[in-house]
């Protein structure tokens, strides 16, 4: 067995049946895969225990506030090929792996991959469950690791099925834990597999229909931008969904449903000032075929749109200066 595949082996043994962590120098011999830091010193009290099977092992850790730190001097070791599923059941906890940021509270579901650096914060009295699960072994199950870096999700009840189970392995002990122990293994990786399955599919359909969303969106505008009553509330009757979803779908997005109304809008208005077959357009109409409730309106917003008013671009498009 190599040194390092000794040092995981010693940390599983040591916590199994649970280990009372006292001040900072019993929090630096719970592993060498991170760096501890704890910012109560040595007023720090924390409990860590462990279940270990062939394939996987689990870990409830619970205490003070404490920021546990990967970084390049801890890769290499035997904790890269697995993924870190995190259950919490008290506190909090924020993560913060390849630039991102998950933030996980109780009930909820937070994933990382120690073959790459990362860095968490747990509060004060967090109570958690980390299962670490090999990578291999859910990449031949269909499972995306490279996705669940610093990820986290809302609370379901497979997970809550899945807390219950790895807090029952953990109180069993001796002889049957070791008879259980192959089908307790069996169960919570097909449980967690099962569980990030969803997950990741229910954000991949997630996305698709946040796509198709905005595409019907997108087409309603350009079909009925010239109708004054359109926003964002005729839109999501139109689609039947909430007008707060119509927003959700955009967020992150270059545009929001209103400014994608406001320009279609102001777009048509510019083509229907430079035209010279509509150059005998009042701006009462240019207004009303480009969905404005009326020239006012339509003076003010294409003053903020081009930094002139209607009058004054339709007379550099149709009166333009002879060199």
């Amino acid at each position: 067995m190599r040194q390092d595949e000794e040092g995981l082996q010693r940390y599983l043994v040591r916590h199994r049946p649970g280990r009372k962590l006292v001040g900072l120098a019993d929090l630096a011999t719970v592993s060498n895969a991170w760096r501890i830091i704890a910012p109560s010193g040595d007023r720090y009290r924390g409990m860590v225990r462990t279940w270990y099977a062939d394939g996987l092992f689990v870990t409830r850790c619970h205490g003070d506030e404490t920021i546990w730190q990967r970084d390049g001097t801890h890769l290499g070791d035997p904790f890269d090929k697995f993924v870190i599923l995190v259950l919490i059941h008290a506190g909090d906890l924020r993560s913060t792996q390849r630039g991102h940021q998950a933030f996980a509270g109780k009930g909820d579901v937070l994933t990382l991959v120690p073959a790459e650096p990362f860095e968490s914060h747990n509060t004060e009295k967090t109570d958690a469950t980390l299962i670490h699960i090999p990578r291999a072994y859910l990449e031949a199950r269909g499972v995306d690791t490279n996705q669940l870096a610093a990820t986290t999700w809302s609370r379901t009840s497979m997970a809550d099925a899945l807390r219950e189970l790895v807090a029952r392995t953990l109180s069993i002990d001796g002889e049957e834990g070791d008879t259980l122990g192959q089908y307790l293994e069996r169960a919570i990786l097909e449980l967690s597999t099962g569980l990030l399955t969803i997950y990741q599919r229910g954000d991949r359909n997630e996305r698709d229909l946040a796509g198709s969303t905005r595409e019907r969106v997108r087409r309603l505008v350009d079909e009925h931008f010239n109708d004054p009553a359109l926003n964002a509330d005729w839109i999501a009757a139109r689609i039947g969904v909430s007008r707060r979803y119509i927003y959700a779908v955009f967020e992150g997005h270059s545009i929001t449903p209103a400014a994608m109304v406001r320009t279609r809008r102001l777009q048509h208005a510019e083509y229907l000032l430079r035209q010279p077959d509509t150059a005998a357009y009042s701006l009462a109409r240019v207004a009303r075929e480009s969905g404005f409730r009326g020239p006012d309106q339509l003076g003010r917003a294409f003053k903020d749109w081009t930094g002139t008013s209607p009058s004054a671009y339709r007379r550099r498009y149709q009166n333009p200066p002879v060199s």
